[in-house]
């Protein structure tokens, strides 16, 4: 059972390239890039309170920080909304067959307890219907006109 985890795990690796070492030096990464913002967040504070006052400075960076929420969740509402036309134009350039639809499965099934010559006249009459529509498309004019 362990060959078959570690063979896993190497399709894993060899497709990510994410080992525990990766994940390990990501999450220290991440820890100090939070510190990071923190610590100047407070300097910004300090700089700004030091120039405008305590109240002053929390209030231009709440309003900073409200601005950059706003903003992002306008881009976040474009993303999806282009996310969701994307989506449906690729849905509707793939629609699956009509004759895998699961309703028509439905129909066959029922359709094959019919007898034999019920169902061959059933048959029958969308494809002379067809070749009728077809017949009577090409015996007429180019403009859609036909012929006398």
């Amino acid at each position: 059972m362990s060959a078959w985890r570690r063979y896993f795990e190497l399709r894993i690796e060899a497709k990510t390239g994410l080992t525990p070492g990766v994940l390990f030096s990501a999450a220290v990464m991440m820890c100090s890039a939070i510190l990071t913002f923190a610590f100047c967040i407070v300097a910004g504070y300090l700089a700004l309170a030091d120039r405008y006052g305590p109240l002053n400075a929390a209030l231009m960076l709440a309003a900073g920080f409200f601005l950059i929420a706003t903003l992002a969740l306008l881009g976040c509402q474009t993303l999806q909304r282009r996310a969701k036309e994307r989506a449906q134009l690729a849905l509707a350039a793939h629609q699956p067959a009509p004759w895998l639809d699961p309703r028509l499965l439905g129909i066959i099934l029922q359709a094959n307890r019919l007898d034999r010559r019920v169902l061959v006249a059933l048959l029958a009459i969308p494809l002379v219907a067809g070749a009728g529509l077809h017949w009577y498309g090409n015996h007429r004019l180019p403009g859609g006109i036909p012929p006398e």
